[in-house]
């Protein structure tokens, strides 16, 4: 499964909390914060993207920009994948 698909199932189950959510409403580029993105969602979202990864994630790249969509998320662990 893609990265896009595993992070969209995995921020449903941890932002939104299994809330059944339209493409529509969380489409790539929905902002996250308006929909719940938290700090403590930002922590679990990272520690999910390394597991996802297999590296950690240089905390200095771990700015709100990167967490503001789906889209801006998948693009930058992609970056960051090498």
């Amino acid at each position: 499964m893609s990265l896009r698909v595993e992070l969209r199932r995995f921020l449903v189950e941890e932002v939104l909390f299994g809330e059944p959510v339209s493409e529509k409403e969380f489409g790539d580029d929905a902002d996250l914060f308006e929909l719940g993105l938290d700090s403590m969602a930002i922590l679990r979202t990272t520690a999910f993207l390394e597991k996802q990864l297999g590296r950690p994630i240089p905390p200095e790249s771990l700015t709100t920009a990167h967490f503001r969509s789906l889209r801006t998320l998948v693009e930058h662990a992609e970056s960051l994948s090498g």
